[in-house]
């Protein structure tokens, strides 16, 4: 309803999950047999897809993402940053 409130008419309307699996299909051969979990982590949302032969066999969306995982990255790698610059007097400030 929005599309067409917009005046414009949707061709293809995909899910991330699919939209996901499509892309790795125009860029990789998939052999009979094979499993692939793709995986997309987004800021709020992470989508799993396992594909088996081709044929996706699980999709899963979980509500968390980058945001939950950046915060802690970021101060787990400014607390190392700090413990070596101090170990090392005289080179934490420069200039």
């Amino acid at each position: 309803a929005v599309v067409a409130e917009a005046g414009l008419q949707a061709e293809v309307i995909d899910i991330d999950a699919f939209t996901l699996e499509n892309m790795y299909e125009a860029n990789y051969e998939i052999n009979e047999g094979e499993i692939i979990a793709l995986v997309n982590i987004g800021a709020a949302i992470t989508t799993l897809n396992i594909v088996r032969s081709g044929a996706s066999v699980f999709t899963r969306d979980v509500a968390s993402g980058g945001n939950i995982l950046t915060p802690r990255g970021s101060y787990l790698y400014a607390s190392r940053f700090l413990q070596q610059s101090l170990k090392r007097p005289g080179q934490f400030f420069s200039g």
